[in-house]
């Protein structure tokens, strides 16, 4: 059996080798064109450059990084290497390749006859034209709209914010039948059947579906179709959080002063999100910084916020944030968490990977207070408070000051015990076994988690999880 060469050293790179070690293979070590990284040591395995392999067809080679894939794969085949038996590439960077592979094939871009859809709507079928509005966003600002809908739930009152905060003003609400004596919400007039026909005699208006429920919309489109009204501007949800989702990304990139909430996923960064659309502060929220990284030097000032985990914790909450993945893992459950488990070794890599490669700015180069439980880094035109989110309920005046908004309060948001799965989620907590050594990896010789967190502190986290450590 062939030795196994990891091309790239990076975050990509640590993953392959682990999923190698567990497969049983034999790492040679890694391959890397930073000559700053080459004869190093990543994970234990020595760093080579890629010549010194390359050309010599020494050993098997796993292509683990996302940006050079096509450069990679071209090299290998000048060499000789034959793809599936000469070198591979790791399975978490394939669908990035294949993505890359699409932009060299495709010449064309598709466009949209948004007329062929409106064509069908004969002898006053209605028909929902939902692309109309994904394309056109300003539809919502030059026509009066109605939320339609036979209740007001915590759906619609998100909705109404959210449009609000997007410069979208809603003028008319569909009739509560279950409150018919209240006209107004929000300031905003309740009309009903009759008015509402009235109204669309008069002015464009535009409607809303605020239902997620396909059997609810199929219903309220079949009411709307029987009332033969002028407007063919009838939307769904759907449609709506689609162009508000692109509006949104628009306007991080036009923006001049930026707010990131930008951090690892699942350590309290919906929390901080749904605080700040509470006070009407126009916020960020992304894991990832790469496909906005082109735009940083258009920014007059940012101010990032970032927050750490207890890793542990912070890794078996994350294996439940999208529980329809598990289907796609060829393992079983126990492996699955024990791979997860193994991977959140990387967790504190997230700062190299994205905060000093698209900012520049070395977290761990700066002093961190362990005992108040943040820092504050200003570099430039950036500021970044990094956190601990053990501390983040007594940071609200930290955080207040550095967004510069008093009336800042935190609302917690995205807790695991509100979710669907918070069954198994508690069921896995409380019965988990997992190897000491796995602890040790997080706790002992970790200089990163040390930045962050005091002995006291990861003594603490250990007493915690006791009754799930096994020797």
């Amino acid at each position: 059996m062939k030795e196994v060469y990891i091309w790239g050293a990076g975050h990509f790179g640590a993953l392959a080798a682990l999923d190698m070690e567990q497969k049983g293979k034999t790492i040679a070590g890694f391959i890397d064109s930073d000559k700053k990284l080459q004869g190093n040591r990543r994970l234990g395995y020595k760093v080579f450059a890629p010549e010194q392999i390359v050309s010599g067809g020494e050993g098997k080679i796993v292509i683990a990084a996302w940006f050079t894939v096509n450069e990679m794969v071209e090299k290998l085949k000048n060499n000789g290497y034959v793809y599936g038996e000469d070198f591979e590439i790791f399975e978490d960077v394939k669908a990035n390749y294949n993505k890359q592979i699409c932009k060299q094939v495709r010449k064309q871009t598709c466009s949209f006859d948004i007329n062929s859809i409106t064509k069908t709507d004969k002898d006053g079928e209605l028909v929902i034209n939902d692309l109309e509005l994904v394309k056109n966003i300003n539809i919502l600002f030059e026509n009066e709209i109605i939320l339609y809908g036979k209740s007001l739930g915590t759906l619609e009152i998100r909705l109404y914010h959210r449009l609000k905060s997007f410069g979208v003003s809603i003028s008319y609400l569909f009739e509560n039948e279950n409150n018919e004596d209240i006209k107004h919400v929000y300031g905003i007039d309740m009309i009903s059947l009759a008015d509402l026909k009235k109204l669309d005699k008069e002015k464009p208006i535009v409607i809303i579906i605020p239902n997620s429920d396909v059997i609810v919309i199929d219903k309220i489109i079949n009411e709307l179709a029987n009332l033969k009204l002028r407007t063919r501007k009838i939307y769904t949800i759907q449609a709506l959080n689609i162009c508000l989702g692109m509006k949104s990304t628009e306007n991080a990139i036009k923006s001049s002063n930026w707010l990131l909430i930008y951090q690892m996923g699942k350590v309290g960064s919906t929390t901080l999100r749904a605080s700040m659309d509470n006070i009407g502060i126009k916020s960020y929220h992304v894991h990832s910084f790469r496909y906005l990284s082109s735009y940083i030097p258009n920014a007059n000032q940012i101010k990032i916020i970032t927050l750490v985990r207890e890793p542990v914790s912070r890794t078996l909450s994350a294996i439940f944030q999208n529980p329809a993945d598990f289907p796609n893992y060829d393992m079983s459950f126990d492996s699955i968490i024990s791979r997860h488990l193994m991977e959140g070794r990387l967790l504190f890599d997230w700062f190299d990977h994205e905060l000093k490669e698209y900012f520049g700015i070395d977290i761990y180069a700066h002093p961190f207070d362990k005992e108040k439980g943040y820092s504050i880094i200003k570099q430039g035109n950036v500021e970044v408070l990094a956190m601990k989110l053990e501390k983040l309920n007594s940071l609200e005046q930290v955080i207040s000051e550095f967004i510069g908004a008093p009336q800042f309060k935190l609302i917690n948001a995205n807790i695991g015990n509100d979710k669907h799965y918070k069954y198994l989620y508690k069921n896995v907590k409380d019965a988990i076994i997992i190897p000491r050594e796995i602890f040790d990896m997080y706790y002992k010789d970790n200089p990163k988690m040390d930045h962050f967190y005091s002995e006291d502190e990861k003594t603490d986290f250990l007493k915690y999880w006791e009754k799930n450590i096994t020797d």
